[in-house]
């Protein structure tokens, strides 16, 4: 056991020098660095935060009946542009501003249970009541990112690191500016608006509209199957065959003792073998640092001239989730030569 502790110790201690080195060498935040966070991390927080949506199914159909009633109007009679909403990187605020002559219906919470108001509000009214629904749905959304991006902490910890890790992945991938906070309602809004028009055409009964929204969910839905298999090795298929395959080289030590006695004055070939499988895992993970440098800030800059400074905006929402999902697979076929490589 000691001498099988002792070749542990030393090449463990080679992999994780080796590790560090190359991550003070490639250096990226340490929020997004593979010793921290694994492998793609920066692209995980813009494919998680990509689905983000409004969770309460209440508040979402209020803020859609806001939307029918307050905003298409507005929108119709060319007093709101909604070239300018889909560039905005705070769609909400824009909305901030609606015709007082309108009026809308939405729910409120009486002893933490939603019902109908009991008369139709103003429209500047129902913006600032859903601001504050939103406002709580937003918690919630971090909270579930948190634990979904941080499974191994606690969900305290997971909502108090999520907030930092989304402001510093917004800012290395596409040189965003934004609280966590304002990230999340904006991600919220953007899925929210690519629903709208599906949902009033499904309560229209508009069948064109909807077989449109439903083409457009299905070619994303293949889009992510696709691309799923190789995104999932990038995430984190890789490192466990590697965990695994270390245990296992530990594991077979005293069957190489045994294979050395057998082999007399040939036992050191054996050991030697040995040693160099041991070194040879330990190698894995300072590759995963020099991969993880060079995907995350060649994409980075793609990203950031692909979207230019309107990174956060409904326009430009699509391009980079293709981008975060496509690129996740060509590094997930990267990943897979590590062995190789080592």
């Amino acid at each position: 056991p000691k001498v099988l502790a002792d070749v542990a110790s030393l090449t463990s201690k080679i992999g994780s020098s080796l590790t560090d080195a190359a991550e003070t060498v490639f250096s990226l935040p340490d929020q997004l660095s593979f010793s921290q966070a694994g492998p793609m991390f920066a692209h995980r927080i813009l494919q998680e935060s990509g689905n983000l949506a409004i969770k309460d199914p209440v508040i979402s159909s209020d803020v859609l009946a806001f939307y029918r009633e307050c905003i298409i109007p507005d929108i119709n009679t060319g007093y709101l542009d909604i070239a300018q909403v889909r560039k905005s990187d705070n769609i909400w605020q824009m909305f901030n501003d609606t015709n007082p002559g309108r009026y809308v219906t939405i729910h409120e919470k009486n002893n933490g249970k939603w019902q109908w108001m009991s008369g139709a509000v103003t429209c500047p009214q129902a913006y600032n009541l859903l601001t504050n629904s939103l406002t709580g749905d937003v918690t919630d959304n971090i909270s579930q990112l948190g634990r979904t991006l941080n499974p191994h902490v606690n969900s305290v910890a997971a909502a108090g690191l999520v907030q930092g890790q989304l402001e510093t992945g917004y800012s290395t991938m596409l040189a965003v500016s934004a609280s966590a906070t304002d990230i999340v309602r904006q991600k919220m809004m953007i899925n929210f608006m690519n629903e709208a028009s599906t949902r009033i055409a499904a309560a229209d009964g508009d069948v064109a509209g909807m077989q449109i929204g439903i083409a457009q969910s299905m070619a994303e839905a293949q889009m992510q199957t696709t691309y799923g298999t190789m995104r999932k090795i990038a995430e984190g298929a890789l490192p466990k065959i590697r965990n695994t395959l270390e245990a296992i080289i530990y594991a077979l030590f005293p069957i190489m003792i045994i294979i050395a006695v057998v082999l007399g004055h040939k036992a050191l070939s054996a050991v030697f073998m040995y040693v160099k499988l041991a070194i040879w895992i330990q190698l894995w993970p300072m590759l995963y640092a020099v991969f993880n440098f060079f995907i995350t800030f060649t994409d980075s800059k793609i990203m950031q001239a692909q979207a230019g400074t309107d990174a956060l905006s409904q326009a430009q929402a699509a391009l980079i989730n293709a981008g975060t999902v496509s690129d996740m697979y060509i590094a997930g076929m990267l990943l897979m030569s590590i062995p190789v490589v080592a």
